[in-house]
């Protein structure tokens, strides 16, 4: 900050100035006009009033330096509260992410999908399995409040889902087919239990991502958001090729609505665009009209 100084004004210049007037004047006849006294005083009158002026000049001078003292301090004041705000924010979201990221950024739990499973190798055995695990999927109703927060989701029932009945058969069979009956019940917690078990000990069945998938919905549908987005993510980077891919990134934004992390909520719609060009129109309209409302 540049300050300014005001040197107080020298009278002399001013009484030769106004000595050289007179002196002038008298040269042209105007001297009895002017007698000596007079002139002493106009000169205590011009000496009276630069002081006077000169008192005002260092006044003002004095008070600008004040007022700019006190804009100063308010701006670093200022600056400084705004500091902290920020601070406080970033502290803030950094906890919340990391939190967040504590609860789904775990190793994946799901092993990736064997090339022996391929889908143009089907035994007969795995037929009913297999069209069993790709039923029409419904994209779930999720809820929000007048301030637009999310307060509910719901799974959607279709027609077209219809309650697999549980056969006494062996192995993965009956175990999927059981999840997926509580799963179509309501059961939540049933479903998640056996579909848990089922990617446990059938990690590398070709139903494995819709296995994943159900998982999480189910999850999703307990309002237990931190592990739905956890199985949701962990389905994506495992099954990023399959059928099941686009949908749960949407469910993985989905979670993350919940979560409070919208924007992460955002990514995870606009990449479904992205890298599922194709996917259904469903899935699509989904997806924008998640980014329309949370304005990503």
């Amino acid at each position: 900050m540049k300050k300014f100084a005001f040197k107080s004004f020298s009278i002399i210049p001013f009484l030769i100035v106004a000595f050289l007037g007179l002196f002038n004047l008298s040269s042209f006849g105007m001297e009895g006009n002017y007698s000596a006294g007079d002139q002493f005083i106009k000169i205590q009158q011009l000496e009276s009033d630069l002081r006077q002026l000169n008192g005002r000049i260092e006044e003002m001078s004095f008070q600008l330096l004040q007022m700019q003292e006190s804009v100063r301090k308010t701006q670093q004041d200022n600056e400084f509260r705004f500091q902290e705000i920020e601070k406080k924010l970033q502290d803030s979201k950094k906890d919340k992410v990391k939190s967040t990221k504590s609860d789904i950024g775990e190793s994946n739990p799901i092993k990736k999908q064997s090339s022996n499973y391929s889908d143009t190798k089907e035994n007969p055995s795995k037929k009913v399995l297999s069209s069993l695990g790709t039923p029409p999927s419904n994209l779930g109703s999720l809820r929000f409040d007048n301030e637009g927060n999310p307060i509910n989701y719901t799974v959607n029932k279709d027609s077209s889902d219809k309650e697999v009945v549980s056969e006494n058969s062996e192995g993965d069979d009956k175990l999927y087919k059981d999840a997926y009956n509580y799963f179509s019940a309501g059961n939540y917690a049933l479903s998640e239990q056996n579909f848990r078990k089922y990617i446990s000990e059938y990690t590398e069945s070709p139903n494995s991502s819709d296995a994943t998938f159900y998982l999480g919905e189910s999850l999703l549908a307990q309002k237990k958001y931190n592990e739905a987005a956890k199985i949701f993510l962990a389905g994506y980077k495992t099954y990023g090729n399959s059928k099941r891919a686009p949908e749960m990134l949407l469910k993985l934004g989905v979670s993350l609505v919940f979560l409070d992390e919208k924007k992460a909520a955002c990514a995870s719609f606009k990449a479904i665009d992205q890298k599922y060009p194709k996917a259904s129109n469903s899935i699509k309209s989904k997806s924008l009209s998640e980014q329309k409302r949370l304005s990503c």
